[in-house]
């Protein structure tokens, strides 16, 4: 698997890379983000904000689009559920446990 996918230019460039990162890395993402939270439906929003935030970025990223990026995005949203998951079921175990 290539790690770069092609930044096309010219009109509707915009379009154009979103649909090739789409292609090439839309299953790997959503694959991975769904391995880490064990969650497929915050798995595809994960992997739509990758994508988003990659898109944002393409000026500084260079004429390419790098997967290790998009992944990195990813497990930084992996683990910003998990922590915001953890304080949640921190803070309800002393409310069951007044009872």
């Amino acid at each position: 698997m290539s790690s770069m996918v092609a930044f096309p230019a010219g009109p509707g460039a915009d379009e154009r890379w979103l649909r090739a990162v789409y292609d090439a890395q839309w299953a790997s993402l959503v694959r991975l983000a769904g391995l880490l939270l064990g969650d497929t439906e915050r798995a595809d929003e994960i992997a739509q904000d990758a994508i988003v935030a990659t898109f944002q970025r393409r000026s500084r990223l260079g004429d390419g689009v790098p997967t290790a990026y998009l992944r990195q995005c990813v497990v930084k949203a992996c683990r910003s559920v998990q922590r915001h998951r953890s304080v949640q079921r921190r803070s309800l175990v002393p409310l069951f446990q007044g009872r």
